[in-house]
């Protein structure tokens, strides 16, 4: 019996060695990769852009009014670009962007971040707003979301998922080097889809934005060469997403909110039982999350009512900070980490439970049973007829979907894939920069905008100075 335990310990030590062994390998061939691509010359002649494909020609204007036939050529279009071997269409290579710091001035300059310097109003200078966003493939997908939303004024914080590739890592922190307003957070996370690594993320991330001057006054690695902002409201992004407000737009919306919160609330939703009540495990060698057997979960603390919503959401300043320092939501907080997709559920529960924060501007409409935001403009599965595809029962949307999307009163529209539809992206980006551009010379004049997010508010139970 004692000669079986020592074989069987000698096994387990050989299986952890030989597992340890091919980690540092592939660590060791990849910085090795990392450091050629950084050094290669030819690589870095950016005399043609790597960080851009060419335009498609197609007129987006006519997919916008929804002209059948330009759809049905730009379908054309699409399906005769080269295919992978999983069926999407290629994305920029990660490895092209990785370069070094000295590269960065071409690196903006050919992608154009600092385009809208002579389109800002004062009031977007005095309202810097800033962003978390959760990111874990595809370079191109990240930087065209980054380039779409950024502003030398406002703050930028990136979460890159800890089982993400090297290269896709790698390429993060060359794009982050570039600003002084972009930082990669303090503390990464192992995120399992429905997992509480996915909530923990974003508070990773909204903690060092409370906490940044901090951080670049300790000289944090992370924060080195970078600059203080004082930053008003925050929004939460995936990489997947894309604005359909310019930032004048959300300045104006944010200050309207004043200080209240845009945050989705269902208090009928039928799954909150089973993802509360049972004890959900975080399984990181599978990648998966499973509940226990029999395990159940105590009553949540503090006579917390549940209820669903979503990951995402707009947010005020102070109503962030509250999260870290009140003992009541720290208590809920830990209470989450063996639930189901708790990131659905403390948002639309912290707001919905005024009595955890005594600051709350939320005031409950006790007839209705969905509380809806303006944060979000998602196509669900039965509700939405998508143009494009199903992903996780939301549409991922296409040529059909634009013409709706650029009308939404939403601030972010979920979801577009590159991989999927390249096109339809570029038309986006087209779309958001001639509006930008629009709303600078009419936006601060412009009282219908003002009046019909207003009365919109009103509708969905915001407190609102309008």
């Amino acid at each position: 019996m004692k000669k079986l335990k020592r074989y069987t310990q000698f096994f387990l030590n050989l299986v952890l060695f030989s597992f340890i062994f091919y980690l540092i390998n592939v660590y060791n061939d990849s910085t090795k990769y990392e450091k050629q691509t950084v050094k290669n010359d030819k690589r870095l002649d950016l005399s043609k852009s790597l960080f851009e494909r060419d335009k498609y020609t197609i007129n987006c204007d006519l997919i916008f009014k929804k002209d059948e036939n330009e759809i049905k050529k730009s379908k054309t279009i699409l399906k005769s670009l080269d295919l992978n071997a999983n069926n999407s269409y290629g994305l920029l290579s990660d490895s092209n962007f990785i370069f070094p710091k000295s590269n960065c001035p071409d690196f903006i300059s050919q992608r154009g971040y600092f385009r809208f310097n002579n389109y800002t109003h004062q009031i977007e200078l005095d309202f810097p707003i800033a962003y978390s966003i959760l990111t874990y493939e595809h370079t191109e997908q990240f930087e065209r979301l980054l380039n779409a939303i950024y502003r030398p004024h406002n703050i930028y914080c990136i979460h890159i998922d800890l089982k993400s590739s090297s290269f896709f890592k790698e390429s993060i922190r060359s794009i982050a080097n570039c600003f002084d307003n972009v930082f990669i957070t303090t503390k990464l996370e192992y995120i399992i889809y429905a997992g509480f690594n996915r909530l923990k993320a974003d508070f990773n991330c909204i903690k060092d934005l409370l906490d940044h001057e901090n951080l670049i006054d300790e000289n944090h690695p992370n924060l080195l060469n970078k600059k203080k902002v004082a930053w008003k409201y925050l929004l939460n992004l995936a990489s997947s997403e894309f604005p359909i407000k310019t930032n004048l737009e959300l300045v104006q919306i944010f200050q309207l909110l004043n200080g209240s919160n845009s945050i989705y609330i269902n208090k009928v939703h039928g799954m909150i039982s089973h993802r509360m009540k049972n004890i959900f495990f975080n399984d990181y060698l599978n990648n998966r999350i499973y509940s226990i057997k029999k395990a159940r979960n105590n009553k949540p603390p503090h006579s917390i009512r549940l209820v669903k919503g979503s990951a995402y959401g707009a947010f005020d300043r102070m109503f962030l900070k509250n999260i870290f320092i009140n003992s009541k939501i720290l208590d809920f907080i830990k209470w989450l980490k063996h639930t189901y997709s708790p990131d659905e559920f403390f948002w639309a529960s912290l707001e919905l439970n005024t009595h955890l924060y005594e600051n709350s501007t939320f005031k409950d409409s006790k007839k209705a049973n969905y509380i809806y935001d303006i944060a979000r403009f998602n196509g669900w599965y039965g509700s939405y007829e998508c143009g494009g595809m199903w992903r996780h029962k939301i549409c991922v949307l296409s040529f059909e979907d634009l013409n709706r999307v650029i009308n939404e009163r939403s601030i972010i529209v979920n979801k577009f894939m590159l991989e999927y539809d390249p096109m339809s992206y570029q038309c986006m980006e087209e779309w958001l920069n001639r509006k930008v551009v629009e709303k600078f010379y009419k936006g601060l004049n412009e009282t219908y905008f003002l009046k019909d997010i207003c009365s919109l508010f009103r509708k969905r139970s915001f407190k609102v100075d309008c």
